[in-house]
């Protein structure tokens, strides 16, 4: 029954790979494609916020989030704000791709480059730290335009509270 449901979630994933409208690509992205190699698709644990599938071609790895969920955060501004990053030199996920399903999901497919952290010991937390600290280190200037928003901190966190005056 199990391979039943991963055959039945493989080929709505390869359907909905052409559904996508794709707003932003990278080169690595027309190469996942252009290579005709075959993509083998697997469901990863799933958040509170998207679906999530891991995409193999060959020794390549990918993840697909689809934001199909009640969370709809602005999924372009996090593809680029992992563009920045890199571009700043911090160790983030490498992002191939931002579009939106036929049904206006978000989408975003990035790189994979490792395993869930279901562990934790003191040198993953290290690593954890150092990147932490790397992104905390650079100077907002550098990350200026469509990477980094400015929200009033009241309309943010308590939409709505116009309509009472108190």
């Amino acid at each position: 029954m199990k391979q039943f449901e991963d055959k039945k979630v493989e080929n709505a994933m390869i359907d909905s790979l052409t559904g996508i409208d794709w707003h932003e690509t990278t080169p690595n992205f027309n190469n996942l494609f252009a290579t005709g190699a075959e993509l083998m698709f697997s469901p990863l644990s799933q958040g509170l916020e998207a679906y999530v599938v891991k995409i193999t071609q060959g020794e390549k790895h990918f993840v697909l989030k689809v934001w199909n969920k009640r969370s709809k955060p602005d999924v372009l501004r996090q593809y680029h704000l992992l563009e920045a990053l890199q571009l700043q030199g911090i160790r983030v996920s490498e992002p191939i791709g931002y579009g939106r399903t036929e049904t206006g999901d978000a989408v975003l497919l990035i790189r994979y480059h490792g395993t869930a952290v279901t562990k934790v010991s003191p040198s993953i937390f290290k690593r954890i730290t150092a990147v932490l600290a790397d992104i905390h280190r650079l100077p907002p200037e550098g990350l200026e335009g469509r990477a980094l928003a400015k929200y009033d901190f009241v309309g943010y966190f308590f939409q709505g509270i116009e309509a009472f005056p108190q």
